[in-house]
């Protein structure tokens, strides 16, 4: 009989406190930030990515899921042992890893892909001497979608020779 009087008691006192205005505007103030959060997902899914720039040698590469900078580790682990690899960087935020190759070498857009996909991220988009590379649906592979942009060089003067031989008097 007690108990049931304690508990019939908790009952009445947890459906005032539910109907009180302290409660429902805890639950007011609980909801709010939900939706905004929601909005502010949409928000960065419809966000363009960033202008990059680029060293014409460097590649850049998008991946999937970056979380953490343990994330981006297993990325440079793999990467960086490539052939030609001089340095690589990462940006979380952006899901971006951006190779640097050593000088007068380059490293194929084919094996820094494999390298991701084997680190345990697929790579979205590749950016690089080679042209820029999304992934297939089908393979998940590379596939190229824009071929590399030509680099103009600067003209360079040089001494031009003259078709005339020189001409020298004799007295």
């Amino acid at each position: 009989m007690l108990n049931t009087i304690k508990i019939s008691t908790l009952c009445v006192f947890a459906a005032t406190l539910a109907s009180s205005p302290l409660a429902i505007a805890a639950t007011q103030i609980t909801a709010k930030p939900q939706a905004t959060a929601k909005v502010d997902a949409t928000k960065k899914s419809i966000k363009k990515e960033p202008a990059l720039k680029l060293a014409p040698e460097q590649t850049a590469v998008y991946v999937e899921k970056m979380h953490c900078g343990h994330c981006a580790k297993k990325i440079v682990r793999k990467v960086i042992v490539l052939k030609g690899v001089k340095s690589i960087s990462t940006d979380v935020k952006a899901n971006l890893a951006i190779v640097t190759p050593q000088k007068k070498k380059q490293v194929k857009s084919a094996d820094i892909w494999k390298a991701c996909q084997t680190a345990g991220f697929q790579p979205v988009k590749l950016i690089g001497p080679e042209g820029t590379f999304a992934a297939d649906k089908k393979t998940k592979g590379p596939l190229l979608v824009a071929k590399p942009q030509a680099v103009k060089k600067s003209k360079q003067t040089t001494p031009q020779k003259s078709a005339a031989k020189p001409t020298t008097k004799k007295s």
